[in-house]
């Protein structure tokens, strides 16, 4: 996978929201959706069907991790990193075995999340 072209993050903080979009525009992804609940989360992704989605944990209604096998079972091949306030071990391996690719703790600093991202978008490039 290159940059992707579109995104969806979903996170009940509006700052995180922002904060993950920053990061994408500055990446190149070219459209950033949001949504504040899971339920949101779930209409935006089959509505724009994005090329990435950054699910929180812990939102209102639908949790991510309720989301998760919902969006798994929409499109297997769903790109989805979960995003986490506390990364317990549980929570992490749970969303691991429901499709999730990968975690960013939410207090990770900007360039560390940009670095990894770009790691992981050569990685599911192939490594090109």
């Amino acid at each position: 996978m290159s940059i992707p072209r579109t995104a969806l993050v979903a996170d009940d903080e509006n700052h995180i929201r922002s904060y993950v979009r920053i990061i994408l525009t500055h990446l190149g992804v070219e459209e950033v959706f949001e949504a504040r609940t899971g339920d949101e989360a779930l209409v935006t992704f089959q509505e724009k069907n994005p090329d990435i989605v950054f699910l929180d944990i812990n939102m209102p209604g639908m949790t991510g991790l309720e989301v998760l096998p919902k969006i798994m079972e929409i499109d297997e091949d769903a790109v989805v990193i979960m995003l986490t306030g506390h990364a317990s071990r549980h929570l992490v391996e749970h969303a691991a075995q429901a499709g999730a690719i990968h975690y960013i703790r939410k207090d990770t600093p900007q360039q560390e999340i940009s670095s990894m991202l770009k790691t992981l978008f050569d990685e599911l490039d192939g490594g090109e």
